[in-house]
C-alpha cells in the first residue's frame, strides 16, 4: 500500500489526519501524509505524530523503495511503543515555518535557474539556505542576478501547477524542451510548475516539490555565498531576508 502524498494537492495543509501502515525501530509509515520526502534537491519535511497518548518528533521524510513515505523518528521506538501499533490514528503535524521557508526558496530557485546565463547542474533547498550550481565554463557569475530574480518576484507572479501524462510529453514540443534532467513521474504523469500566466510565463520546469502560490509571498532574496567549485563551475549559495 503507498502513502498518499496530500502535499501533491496543497502544498499548504499543514496537518492531516492518519493511520500507522508500517514501522520499524526508527520510523513510521501512514496511509496519507502532509509531510514531503527528501527528494528533487528539496529537503525532508520534519514535524510531531501526535497519538492518543505519546507525542513522537519527526527529524526528516524519505522515500521507501515500495513508494511509501518513511517518518524518520528523532528517537527509535521501544518494544513497547512497536507493539499493536499498525492500525493506530494520529495526527501528523508539520514544522510549518521550515516548510514554508523552504517552498519560498525552491519557488525562487526556479526563477533563478531560468535567468541565470549559464546551465544548473545541481540544486539544493533547505529552510536556511538554497543553492544552485552552474556551468559557467571559468566565466564569472555576476551576484548581481539577484537584483534582477527579486525584481521579478516582486511582480507577484501566480503559481501553477500542471500535469502531463509521460507517453504525451513528447509531442508537447513547447514542454519537452523545458526539462534539462529526468523529469519526476508518478503514476505516468509529470508535474510542471508554472511561474507567470499563460500571456507572461516566467518559467515553466518540471518539479515535483512544494512552491508558494505566488512570487509575492517570497520576500526579498539575499546572495549568502558565490563560490567556485572547480574550474567550471560556481555555486550560488542564496537565502531569504529576514
Amino acid at each position: 500500500m503507498t502513502s498518499l502524498p496530500l502535499y501533491d494537492r496543497n502544498a499548504y495543509q499543514r496537518s492531516c489526519n492518519a493511520r500507522v501502515s508500517g514501522y520499524d525501530e526508527t520510523s513510521l509509515i501512514f496511509d496519507q501524509t502532509v509531510f514531503y520526502p527528501l527528494g528533487g534537491g528539496q529537503a525532508g519535511d520534519s514535524g510531531t505524530i501526535l497519538t492518543q497518548t505519546e507525542t513522537f518528533r519527526v527529524r526528516d521524510t524519505v522515500w521507501t523503495e515500495d513508494n511509501r513515505l518513511k517518518h524518520i523518528l528523532e528517537q527509535p521506538l521501544s518494544p513497547d511503543q512497536q507493539r499493536n501499533i499498525i492500525g493506530t490514528n494520529v495526527e501528523l503535524t508539520l514544522d510549518w515555518n521550515r516548510r514554508y521557508r523552504i517552498m519560498q526558496l525552491h519557488t525562487a530557485l526556479h526563477v533563478l535557474d531560468k535567468i541565470a546565463p549559464f546551465r544548473c547542474t545541481g540544486a539544493k533547498i533547505e529552510a536556511e539556505k538554497a543553492h544552485l550550481d552552474f556551468d559557467t565554463e571559468g566565466e564569472k557569475l555576476d551576484s548581481a542576478i539577484v537584483d534582477k530574480l527579486n525584481d521579478i518576484l516582486q511582480e507577484q507572479h501566480e503559481v501553477q501547477t500542471h500535469s502531463i501524462a509521460q507517453e504525451d510529453l513528447n509531442n508537447t514540443p513547447e514542454l519537452a524542451q523545458t526539462i534539462k534532467l529526468a523529469p519526476p513521474v508518478k503514476n505516468g504523469f509529470v508535474r510542471f510548475i508554472q511561474i507567470g500566466s499563460n500571456g507572461d510565463v516566467v518559467d515553466l520546469q518540471p518539479c515535483g516539490g512544494t512552491h508558494v502560490k505566488n512570487t509575492g509571498e517570497i520576500g526579498k532574496i539575499i546572495v549568502l555565498k558565490n563560490k567556485s567549485r572547480g574550474v567550471k563551475n560556481r555555486r550560488l549559495v542564496v537565502g531569504l531576508e529576514d
